[in-house]
């Protein structure tokens, strides 16, 4: 929620149900294993600044994933 700056709205059947604005405040957070409910109003904000992350998503460690395993593959071939 703080890192992409949008707000975050967790529901579950066990608990630790709420919401999370986007500075990082949390609003009602349920107990585990207890009913609660709540009535929120949930900003729908603008993005307009990205970060790497959300801009490239999972590419960079896909490549790490990549070169890991050739680095691995030349320490272990035959000679």
């Amino acid at each position: 929620a703080i890192e992409h700056q949008i707000p975050l709205v967790r529901s579950t059947n066990t608990g630790l149900s709420g919401l999370i604005f986007p500075t990082g405040k949390v609003e009602l957070l349920s107990q585990p294993f207890q009913e609660a409910s709540g009535l929120f109003a949930v900003p729908v904000p603008q993005v307009t600044q990205l970060t790497f992350y959300g801009r490239y998503g999972d590419w960079f460690s896909w490549l790490c994933l990549m070169v890991s395993l050739v680095l691995g593959a030349w320490t272990f071939r035959k000679k």
